[in-house]
C-alpha cells in the first residue's frame, strides 16, 4: 500500500467538506449568492489538487483521487450544460455525495 502525502489527505478532506456543505446549503433552499459564497473556495482547492497531485503516482491512482476528480468532472459537465448558477438536480446531488463518501471512506482506511 502506497502511503498518501499528508498534505493530500488534508486537501481532499477540505474539498469534500466544502462541496458537501455547499450541496446541503443548496438543499436547504439557500439563495444563489449564499451557495456561490460557500462553494467559491472549491476553485482554488481544485487548482491546488491538480497542481500538486495530478502527476503524483502516490495519489493519482488512489481511489480517493479518482473519485474526487470524478466529482469535478460531473459538476463541470452539469454547469457547462445548465449554466453556472443552475441548481444541481437531485440526481447529480446524490451522485456527487456518493462520490464524496467514497473519498471519505478511502481516506479513513
Amino acid at each position: 500500500l502506497i502511503k498518501r502525502p499528508k498534505g493530500y489527505e488534508k486537501l481532499a478532506k477540505e474539498i469534500t467538506k466544502t462541496i458537501r456543505s455547499t450541496i446541503e446549503l443548496e438543499q436547504s433552499g439557500a439563495s444563489v449568492a449564499e451557495i456561490r459564497k460557500s462553494g467559491d473556495p472549491v476553485k482554488g482547492l481544485y487548482r491546488d489538487l491538480l497542481t500538486k497531485y495530478d502527476s503524483d503516482i502516490s495519489v493519482n491512482k488512489d481511489r480517493s483521487y479518482i473519485s474526487l476528480t470524478g466529482v469535478f468532472q460531473e459538476l463541470g459537465a452539469f454547469y457547462r450544460t445548465n449554466g453556472p448558477t443552475a441548481r444541481l438536480s437531485n440526481e447529480v446531488q446524490e451522485s456527487v455525495l456518493a462520490k464524496l463518501q467514497v473519498v471519505d471512506d478511502v481516506l479513513a482506511e
